[in-house]
């Protein structure tokens, strides 16, 4: 047996910490209709009316032609794009800033928790898999709440939407919502599947779609005790690290020995709410 460890460290996992902390890497109560309608005309300069706040608000379908500055960003202003022309993110639900009944600022810690225990699930399921599935694929939930001048208009949304990326950091170009919802379900799910270029924290490691060229695949992304407070490094090394054994050790079959690789999130991801480490394999 051949253990590898490294910390987190790269998108898709260590970029969906960051987006975690900012925006929009996961409650919204509007559906999941994908029509691919473009967004309409922005907030103006000096919106006053109910219609001219309306207009503004995402829904579930619009594309967005957004670059990796953009989707680290707290807020989005209008981005929206022809579904037709390979979008960078689409959004799949809309939700309002409210917690209890009580609307809450965009800014708020109770924002950032709304928007990150509620994005992920419904991006998963609009993906067609669950919260684990998502997170062993290239595509990840991110969330974005009004301009300060939509908020002063009035605007009490948060969006959640869909990225991925193909090698390392670059945003994949996404096909129409009709052709992506559902994708990681089945057998289409390993055209965005979570692989690596070589070994996990190698100098020549980096993630990619598992249609590119790689040498190893994330096979699970572990769960982690703990609660708000960072249990450190040794711990969250050490709690993950038998249960990847076991995981590889198991899909090796009757093989005596086996290469796995551990990775366990950093203090930074875990207070962003990211407490899972990846469990990787050669593929």
């Amino acid at each position: 047996m051949t253990r590898l460890w490294s910390r987190l460290s790269s998108t898709t996992v260590g970029l969906s910490a960051t987006v975690l902390l900012a925006a929009g890497l996961a409650a919204c109560g509007s559906g999941d209709d994908t029509t691919g309608k473009p967004a309409v005309r922005p907030i103006s300069d000096s919106p006053s009316s109910l219609d001219s706040i309306e207009s503004a608000r995402p829904r579930p379908g619009d594309c967005h032609a957004m670059t990796l500055e953009q989707v680290t960003a707290t807020s989005a202003d209008n981005t929206s794009s022809d579904c037709r022309h390979r979008p960078t993110t689409i959004t799949v639900a809309v939700g309002d800033l409210a917690v209890k009944g009580k609307d809450v600022a965009p800014d708020s810690a109770a924002a950032q928790a709304l928007m990150r225990r509620t994005c992920e699930p419904r991006a998963a399921r609009w993906l067609g898999t669950d919260p684990g599935g998502l997170r062993l694929s290239r595509l990840t939930a991110v969330w974005f709440v009004p301009t300060p001048e939509q908020v002063d208009a009035g605007a009490s949304w948060f969006r959640c939407d869909v990225i991925g990326f193909d090698r390392g950091d670059h945003l994949q170009p996404l096909p129409p919502p009709d052709q992506l919802k559902g994708a990681l379900a089945g057998a289409g799910a390993a055209r965005y599947a979570l692989c690596g270029t070589d070994r996990p924290g190698s100098q020549k490691f980096q993630r990619v779609t598992c249609s590119l060229k790689h040498s190893w695949k994330a096979v699970a992304a572990i769960d982690l005790p703990g609660g708000p407070k960072y249990p450190g490094d040794k711990a969250v090394r050490e709690d993950g690290d038998s249960a990847c054994s076991d995981e590889v050790r198991e899909r090796s079959g009757t093989a005596t020995t086996y290469d796995y690789g551990w990775e366990w999130p950093t203090r930074q991801q875990w207070l962003a709410g990211q407490h899972f480490g990846l469990c990787w394999a050669p593929a």
